[in-house]
């Protein structure tokens, strides 16, 4: 006599209810990834931050390259860069008595002036200072900058050393 045992075969698997459970869980994790995605307002605040620092870097570059005292304008919402210009002989001098303040031409045509995309807001210490013809920043008074001036770009900060006019970007952007 032979005993024959038979076994239940169980497949293996999930079931309906794990399924719904991990698809729920799916679909409320990609409703927060997909808020955190499509909000744009980091990626402004850091494109506009860098864009802030190239230009006033920009600004002390140009006026040691052009022997011009290069004026940096801050506003709410805008940067822009003007130079005095004497308009008896059109060439950079402050002092003239005929002197104008002027827009620096951007490189590729325009006027110099960068606007911040909605919602990012610019506050700097100082309403406007420039470089001298040797990277020095000065106050619009005429007085070498005592501390250091910093622009703030959201959460972002640029910070310019008063002796030196080195700029930087603290603390990561």
């Amino acid at each position: 006599m032979k005993l024959v045992i038979k076994s239940k075969q169980f497949t293996s698997g999930f079931t309906l209810i794990e399924l719904i459970v991990v698809l729920i869980l799916v679909g409320v994790l990609s409703l927060y990834a997909a808020s955190r995605f499509f909000s744009t307002t980091s990626f402004d605040q850091a494109g506009f931050a860098q864009q802030s620092l190239a230009a006033i870097r920009y600004a002390q570059k140009l006026a040691i390259s052009s022997g011009c005292d290069i004026r940096l304008t801050f506003t709410a919402s805008s940067i822009a860069l003007h130079k005095w210009v004497d308009t008896s002989n059109n060439r950079c001098d402050s002092a003239a008595p005929s002197a104008t303040i002027t827009p620096v031409s951007q490189p590729g045509g325009g006027d110099f002036s960068i606007q911040a995309p909605t919602g990012i807001s610019v506050t700097a210490s100082s309403a406007a200072f420039y470089f001298d013809r040797i990277g020095i920043p000065f106050s619009i008074g005429g007085t070498k900058l005592v501390a250091e001036t910093t622009v703030d770009i959201g959460t972002e900060t640029i910070s310019i050393a008063p002796e030196t006019g080195f700029v930087r970007c603290t603390p990561d952007c």
